[in-house]
């Protein structure tokens, strides 16, 4: 099967090529775990090597569970090949990642959000975006994002969802941009509510304790991807 590409062209030109958009590959595995870590190390949130081990299976975590996982990389010219032999050193170019899958098929402790208001069959859970930080800010999350959507909406999906720790601001920001919203969360099973209407509480990483736990986070939600 011919895989096909979107060529997009960054919102800042100065520095930065235009970028291509294409589906994971087995041969991107290490590199997209690099981009993943690299990009939450970077950040404010507390973060764990364990918290992204789950991209070392993506095959069976997104593209298994009738989902997609895309990666972003350069189109190199003579122009910018400073920023592109970085990226080819660190992530064999690939700058940018991101995929979803069915919200129906997320796991158990994602729940909070299948119990939220509207959340069916025809919700796709957006995971896993992260940029590089030598090219955030430039573009890349727009194109990537934009990509995501319009499979998503290709394969039926009608609405999107998507977490963001806390602590990510300009997460929070870039999201609104996009028009997702902040969804309020339901009580809790047991009868309880979170600590704020709209922060599902620390989501645990398996073996870690309380004090390791990973952040609280804020579910955002999009209509007519």
């Amino acid at each position: 099967m011919v895989e096909a590409s979107v060529n997009c062209e960054l919102i800042n030109t100065r520095s930065v090529p235009r970028w291509t958009v294409r589906r994971y590959r087995d041969a991107d595995k290490n590199a997209v775990w690099r981009v993943h870590d690299r990009s939450l190390r970077d950040s404010a949130m507390r973060y764990s090597p364990e918290y992204n081990r789950y991209l070392r299976h993506i095959p069976t975590e997104f593209l298994e569970r009738e989902g997609e996982f895309l990666v972003v990389t350069d189109n190199a010219t003579a122009a910018n090949a400073t920023i592109v032999d970085r990226l080819h050193a660190r992530t064999n170019g690939i700058a940018g990642i991101g995929g979803f899958q069915p919200l129906a098929r997320s796991k158990a402790d994602d729940s909070a959000i299948r119990r939220a208001r509207d959340a069916d069959a025809s919700t796709a859970h957006v995971r896993s975006v992260a940029v590089l930080p030598e090219v955030q800010s430039t573009g890349v999350g727009t194109v990537l994002m934009s990509a995501l959507e319009k499979r998503a909406a290709d394969r039926g999906f009608t609405q999107a969802v998507l977490s963001t720790p806390v602590e990510l601001t300009d997460a929070h920001g870039f999201c609104e941009s996009r028009g997702y919203r902040v969804v309020p969360m339901p009580p809790d099973r047991d009868g309880g509510t979170d600590r704020n209407e709209s922060v599902v509480g620390n989501v645990h990483v398996e073996g870690e304790t309380d004090a390791d736990a990973a952040p609280e986070y804020y579910w955002y939600r999009k209509s007519g991807v």
